[in-house]
């Protein structure tokens, strides 16, 4: 069921990795360095989307991020296409089929699973059987179950004090936005958000 669970998780992210950056980055143009991941760990596994901004505080960013993750999971991941979440699927497939491709990366991949201690030395192989299994609709429900439970969530949000430096952009106001969704076990969000403003 874990290793299940985890197949999910990574598949999420793959699903929404661009989207993210598209629509904060590049569309809104709130900040720089924005991105998401799947972290992967022994006792909890989470996704974690990060965003840097010169343009809004760390609590303006973090309601632009949970907006944007609430629209995608009620509009682009619930109206999602069948052939467009099948490619999806499959481009995550082969992305999975394409690890190990050398000696190096197989001794990572195996060293990490002994440093967890999940030992799952044929992840790979369960990794695509679940996404063989996998059905849309309960995709999409799981993944919006933990969007939506707001009750887990925390936050902390630290603000920069001025900044003395003759470099022109270190002078600019900037914040830092860190949001993580663990997946497993659990389920809570923690958020940190740094804001240096000038004064």
């Amino acid at each position: 069921v874990r290793c299940v669970q985890e197949t999910e998780s990574g598949l999420f992210i793959h699903f929404i990795h661009n989207p993210f950056y598209q629509v904060l980055r590049q569309k809104k143009q709130i900040g720089y360095l924005a991105g998401s991941e799947f972290d992967l760990r022994r006792n909890l596994n989470s996704w974690t989307f990060h965003l840097s901004s010169s343009k809004m505080s760390g609590k303006e960013v973090l309601e632009e991020m949970e907006n944007f993750l609430d629209t995608y999971i009620d509009v682009e991941l619930k109206q999602m296409k069948k052939e467009e979440f099948e490619t999806l699927v499959d481009s995550y497939r082969t992305l999975i089929l394409e690890n190990e491709n050398t000696m190096d990366e197989r001794v990572w991949l195996n060293w990490k699973e002994v440093v967890r201690e999940d030992y799952e030395f044929k992840r790979k192989e369960r990794e695509i059987e679940a996404l063989d299994k996998l059905k849309q609709k309960e995709f999409y429900k799981w993944a919006s179950n933990i969007i939506k439970d707001k009750s887990r969530r925390y936050c902390v949000i630290l603000s920069g004090a001025k900044v003395h430096s003759n470099d022109k952009h270190l002078k600019t106001p900037v914040s830092y936005t860190h949001l993580t969704l663990p997946t497993i076990y659990s389920v809570q969000i923690s958020v940190v958000a740094v804001s240096l403003k000038k004064k």
